[in-house]
Formats: structure tokens, sequence, C-alpha cells
């Protein structure tokens, strides 16, 4: 679960053994226009493959739900821990 509140409350995450939840899995979003414009944005975009797992989607919802922060100042405090490669 990617609810950063879960942390926040000190709450534990269960093991979801029926599989009821569907396995996280990030997806880039990006549009078409914005690629024309900036070729390279795909190429940063496959930088983070595979690098956000459930954990880090609560840690990047969390840096701006809870810390009130705008989303591209959450995002970076996360994305500087990501390694590319």
């Amino acid at each position: 679960m990617n609810d950063p509140e879960i942390v926040d409350y000190e709450l534990y995450e269960l093991a979801d053994s029926t599989r009821f939840f569907p396995t996280y899995q990030a997806a880039p979003l990006t549009s078409k226009n914005a690629l024309t414009r900036t070729p390279e944005i795909e190429s940063v975009i496959n930088l983070l493959a595979g690098k956000i797992n459930h954990t880090r989607m609560r840690e990047l919802n969390a840096a701006v739900s809870l810390d009130g922060g705008p989303v591209h100042s959450g995002c970076t405090k996360v994305f500087v821990r990501i390694r590319p490669g």
C-alpha cells in the first residue's frame, strides 16, 4: 500500500496472502508534446525503471501530502537517493 499515513501513524502493513490487492507497478506518463519539445525526457524517465516500488512511492506521497511541500520538492528529496544504472 502506498498510503504515507501507514508510516506516519506507525501502522503495520499486513501481508496480502490472498493477493487481493494488485502488485504495485509504477508507470511513467508524459505527453507526446512534451517528448517532442524535450526528447531527453524519455532517457531520464528510463533511469527510474525498476526503482520505484511501493515503499518508495509511499515516501514520495508522504513528502507531498504529509510534509506539505510542493510536488517537485518532495520528489527531489526522494529521487536524489536513487542512483542511475
